[in-house]
């Protein structure tokens, strides 16, 4: 425990914000969309360093709309596609170009666990501390929380982003433990909201999923309320990069990730996975690799669907 807000606390971010315009949401995913598992009419592509002025000319020429370019990640490029086109073809078209890094479909992504708020007294957070007396648990088969609040509480100068689902900004548990950004430029007083391509300042949850992980990690204790978190004190940036229905897009996933990098999260909060074997996605693993690199510690999901996580 000690060792974790340790690292927590030498991750301190000093970031300049770039300037983020609302955007109105893109229609619905559709049944086709989800059952081959990417977005029709969207592309991610990431120019190579010495093309791209040739790529800028090459999206112009194709009528592409360039939605975004994420500086941190060498220009990453959010296309949206005319109607008559098709993923798969504007794909093949830019590689064949050989001005890109890499081109890729704008894949889907799915949280990955099912919502539930139980109390730490009842023994349903075992994994915090287990008595062995619920579920045919084994005693002490658990992160040691008790020993380690015994230590320490909190942390509160920490910024965790939670990318998922948005957070319950009214939740008694978490009001008091809620990120205030000093300079919101597009009512992002909390976190911010990036669904379907639109932009809002309003991470509202929607589906459970987020105040859920949020209160995992962060969830105010010792005041006699309904759970308690990992750390009773820390500031929870709320993301909202996934729907009610719990299927997002990449792109939207992407810039979750951008914007709690450029605004000082030192921590990032990803508790979701693909699925239907879409799988691999490079713009996925820069968005990542681009937090590292600014000192961010970027947790993930794994283990939920039961697949063996050994490398060895």
């Amino acid at each position: 425990m000690r060792l974790s807000v340790f690292f927590w606390s030498i991750f301190a971010a000093v970031v300049s914000h770039a300037a983020i315009t609302p955007e109105a949401e893109r229609t619905p995913l559709t049944a086709k969309e989800i059952a081959q598992g990417f977005r029709e009419h969207v592309i991610l592509a990431r120019p190579r360093a010495d093309r791209k002025a040739r790529a800028d000319a090459d999206e112009a020429r194709a009528g592409f709309r360039v939605r975004e370019k994420i500086r941190r990640m060498g220009d990453l490029r959010i296309i949206d596609l005319d109607p008559s086109d098709n993923a798969h073809a504007a794909i093949s078209r830019l590689k064949a170009s050989g001005h890109y890094d890499y081109v890729e479909p704008d894949f889907l992504r799915h949280i990955t666990l099912t919502p539930n708020d139980p109390s730490f007294t009842d023994g349903s957070l075992w994994g915090l501390s287990n008595s062995g007396a619920t579920n045919n648990g084994v005693a002490g088969a658990d992160i040691k929380a008790v020993a380690g609040w015994d230590i320490i509480r909190g942390a509160p100068n920490v910024v965790v982003a939670i990318v998922d689902t948005g957070v319950n900004l009214n939740h008694q548990d978490l009001v008091g433990n809620l990120w205030t950004n000093p300079a919101p430029t597009f009512g992002d007083l909390n976190g911010a909201r990036f669904i379907n391509g639109g932009v809002s300042g309003i991470p509202t949850d929607d589906n459970g999923h987020g105040t859920h992980v949020a209160g995992t990690i962060g969830a105010t204790g010792d005041n006699n309320l309904a759970t308690t978190g990992v750390a009773w004190r820390v500031k929870i940036m709320a993301i909202k990069v996934f729907p009610a229905n719990g299927t997002g897009l990449l792109s939207d996933v992407v810039k979750g990730i951008n914007y709690a990098v450029e605004h000082g999260a030192q921590i990032i909060n990803a508790s979701y996975g693909e699925s239907g074997g879409f799988g691999f996605s490079q713009s996925e693993r820069d968005a990542i690799a681009a937090a590292r690199e600014a000192g961010v510690i970027v947790v993930a999901a794994a283990g939920n669907a039961g697949a063996n996580m050994e490398i060895t």
